[in-house]
Order: structure tokens, then sequence, then C-alpha cells
């Protein structure tokens, strides 16, 4: 009994397995030693398009990609043959000849001590590629956006330190931008008597207390001052924590001085106008 117990228990784990083998939604392919296909299930042959008829007795060089090198190959075997497992990304080949992105993981199989072939496991990446691929562009325009931006564009961290700081930054502060990133904006840009009200918005920014418009002096590389109006929003993270701010700017120091220019004109006539008014009076008495 205990004999006919012990052989029902490994055919129901055999069962399972092979269960899992056939219904599993990843690509499982067995193969010898010399890399020839045993058995493959359903899934494999939705990734790859060859039918189970198809596959058994085929290497599994049908496979290959031309972007998968040779190297690659030599560093997964490595792996499989000094630890015992290997897993990580490759391109693989469809029968009809297009490339497919998948996450491989090979191990041995072994019968009685003896290594007798290889289990594949293989799980399409090719939405996962798509989606990388489209943040990638999307995060390239952002820059492409960010650096030729006409106007300032920075975004510190909680501490005050610059994690983007754009070509037109460095444009108007004569700085590179891997002179300043990780430099604290504070103590780096801002005219010491500026530092305290400056540092009081940044806190209130960052509280979410956002003031939407500021205007404050920065210190040049050369030491000159430059008058910029600052719009600013928060920065969150992925659990909507505030985790910096984000500021862009422009340079109104020539305006202001203009306008300052045009109002001190204004009171020059102005008081011009008065004075021909007075010496007007004082020649014509009533």
């Amino acid at each position: 009994m205990a004999a006919l117990s012990k052989k029902a228990v490994l055919e129901q784990r055999l069962n399972l397995f092979h269960n899992a083998f056939l219904y599993s939604t990843d690509a499982i392919l067995l193969t010898d030693l010399q890399g020839n296909i045993i058995d493959a299930n359903q899934a494999f042959s939705n990734l790859f398009g060859w039918t189970h008829e198809e596959a058994v007795g085929q290497n599994t060089r049908i496979l290959r990609s031309a972007k998968t090198t040779n190297e690659q190959y030599k560093r997964m075997w490595e792996g499989v043959n000094s630890k015992g497992r290997w897993a990580g990304e490759i391109y693989n080949k469809h029968k009809d000849g297009h490339e497919i992105p998948v996450l491989l993981s090979i191990t041995p199989i072994y019968r009685d001590g003896a290594k007798i072939g290889y289990m594949g496991v293989e799980i399409d990446l090719t939405e996962k590629k798509k989606i990388e691929a489209q943040l990638l562009q999307e995060k390239e325009f952002s820059e492409s956006v960010i650096e030729t931006a006409n106007c300032l564009i920075v975004s510190l961290n909680l501490e005050g330190k610059l994690t983007l700081f754009n070509k037109k930054c460095e444009e108007v502060t004569g700085y590179a931008k891997h002179e300043v990133i990780g430099k604290n904006w504070f103590d780096m840009f801002l005219p010491e008597e500026a530092r305290v009200e400056v540092n009081d918005v940044f806190s209130a920014i960052v509280e979410g207390r956002l003031p939407s418009r500021f205007e404050n002096h920065i210190l040049t590389k050369r030491g000159d001052e430059r008058l910029i109006a600052w719009s600013n929003t928060v920065i969150r993270d992925e659990a909507r924590n505030i985790s910096g701010a984000l500021a862009i700017g422009i340079d109104i120091t020539d305006q202001k001085r203009l306008e300052k220019q045009v109002l001190q004109t204004e009171r020059l006539a102005t008081i011009g106008k008065m004075a021909a008014k007075v010496a007007h009076e004082i020649r014509n008495p009533l």
C-alpha cells in the first residue's frame, strides 16, 4: 500500500507538472544536451509560430537572432553551467523572421543525478519594450523642449540642491551644467541679503503653499546680478509626495532697467513742465 501510495503521489506530481507545462501562458521548451527540442508547449507555438510537430526535433538555433551576439550566448551558457541557472533579456526569432524580445530563463534537467537536458522559459517582452521606447521618446522630447526653451528652467530637491539646469540657465549665469548640478541653489546663486527671503519662499513651495509668481536677483559667475521673474510648481514622486520644486524663469533685468529709465524720463518731463509753468508765472504775474 505504501508503494502504491508513493507511486500515486509521483503520478500526481507528474500530472501537475505536465498540466503546468501545457497550459502555462509562458513559452516553455525542453531540449536535450545538444539543444534539440524534445517538447514545447502551446504558448511556445503562439509566440514563435512553430507548431509542436514542426518544433520537435529542431535545434534551438531556429530561434537564434542576429540581435543577440555570440558574446551574449557565451555568457548565457557560462551562467547555466557555473550557477545552474541563467536568466536575462535576449532577442529570439519568430518563424517568419521578425525579432521578439524575451525574458529567458534556462535551467538544467537532471535524472538520477545526471544532466540530461535543459528547460527554457520565455516571456514575451514586446509590449514592455514598446512602452519603454515610448517613455524614452517622451523623455527625449521633454529634455529637448527644456534645453531649447528661451527661459531659465531649474529644479531643486527638498534640500535645495539643483537637479536640473538648462542651457538658458548656462547662458544667463555663465555656469556650465556640470559645475552646478548637486550644488545648493541658495548658497551658489543668491545674494546674501536675499537668501532668507527666497529660502522662505522655497519652504512654502515644498510645503504646498505655492507662490505662483516671485522675483529675485541671482548672481552670475562673474558676480553680476540678474533679476529673474519665476513661476513655480512642485514636483511629486510616485506616491504623490512632494519631492522638490520646478521653477521657470525669465530674465527681466533689462526690462526693469528700461522701465526705470522710462519712469525717470517721465519724472524729468513732469519736473520740466512744472518748472516751465513756474517760470511762465514769474514772467507773467497777475
